[in-house]
């Protein structure tokens, strides 16, 4: 199955073909029975959101532990953090790593902001 995003995930294709179903079991009742896209947007923003914090949380990890094995490493009798590119290559992972928290906390923040206006 061609996917976009998560191939690893699980995925599987379901088929109700001749299904009939009384109007009370349609999701949004009778008037829902053509809102499916919509019901299917409605979370999509959160479930980004999650998603970008569980990459800036992994970004993060991996850049300390990068950290931690080119000080322990050595090569030709050095430890590979004397190497300047190495240095260099750290130096631009954390500020993508920061700038990656930084976007976002503030889109948890607009999230948390839009969710207590709708939902007092």
């Amino acid at each position: 199955m061609n996917k976009i995003g998560r191939s690893s995930s699980d995925t599987s294709e379901l088929f109700f073909n001749d299904i009939r179903l009384p109007s009370s079991a349609i999701l949004g009742g009778p008037e829902g029975l053509n809102r499916g896209f919509q019901f299917m947007m409605h979370d999509l923003g959160r479930e980004r959101l999650v998603i970008s914090v569980a990459c800036a949380c992994l970004l993060e990890s991996m850049f300390e532990w990068t950290r931690t094995y080119v000080h322990e490493r050595e090569t030709f009798g050095k430890p590979l953090i004397s190497n300047q590119q190495v240095r260099h290559t750290l130096a631009e992972v954390k500020t993508d790593a920061m700038i990656a928290r930084t976007i976002t906390d503030q889109l948890m923040e607009a999230q948390l902001k839009i969710t207590k206006l709708f939902f007092p």
